[in-house]
């Protein structure tokens, strides 16, 4: 599939779907389209990303959305299919990460003000999968490891998309302070935190 029609794809029908999918469904419709696709543009991205920064030019291979012409205007075609797909993949984890989806959790604002009952009763995760969008997402390490990818590589590409993502990072931060998760305390304490350095 084109890069454009992943765009499309992901404004048109994952973002509602995500929003609107009732919780008993995230298993059998959320993990079987998201898992491909977190999947696929993780590696399209970094790839696509690492040749823009590093030789100057993104190499979309999406030829029949870019018309023929200059290779000037080619390059800036390709620079803006990658732009595109990059905010709306971003999009889609700043939606995972609303309040409204993950309603078991406290806000950060929030988190500073839990008591120790209610503490104890975050740390583990299971309890929270089916009201928390982020939750579910993690407990699929087959999903979440390409997003968390994506979000430390995020911070070294040049597009405003890293604005977006410090939601759903707020998100996992928060789950690492209130949870006994030892792999998300880590994946936070050091790659998160080198990355946003």
């Amino acid at each position: 599939m084109e890069y454009r029609h992943i765009r499309q794809l992901i404004h048109s029908v994952l973002i509602p779907l995500v929003k609107f999918c009732p919780s008993r469904a995230w298993d059998e419709w959320l993990a079987k389209l998201l898992y491909p696709l977190f999947h696929h543009c993780k590696h399209a991205l970094s790839g696509l990303w690492c040749s823009l920064l590093h030789e100057g030019r993104a190499k979309v291979p999406d030829d029949h959305g870019i018309l023929t012409g200059s290779d000037l205007r080619i390059d800036v075609m390709e620079e803006k299919l990658l732009r595109y797909l990059t905010r709306k993949m971003f999009s889609l984890l700043s939606v995972l990460a609303l309040p409204g989806l993950n309603t078991g959790l406290p806000s950060l604002e929030q988190s500073g003000h839990i008591g120790l009952v209610e503490a104890a009763s975050l740390k583990d995760l299971e309890a929270f999968a089916s009201s928390s969008m982020i939750v579910f997402l993690l407990k699929h390490k087959t999903m979440a490891l390409p997003v968390l990818e994506m979000n430390i590589e995020a911070f070294s590409w040049t597009d405003e998309a890293v604005t977006k993502i410090s939601s759903s990072c707020g998100v996992v931060v928060l789950l690492a302070i209130l949870s006994d998760y030892v792999d998300l305390q880590g994946f936070v304490s050091k790659e998160l935190f080198c990355a946003i350095i």
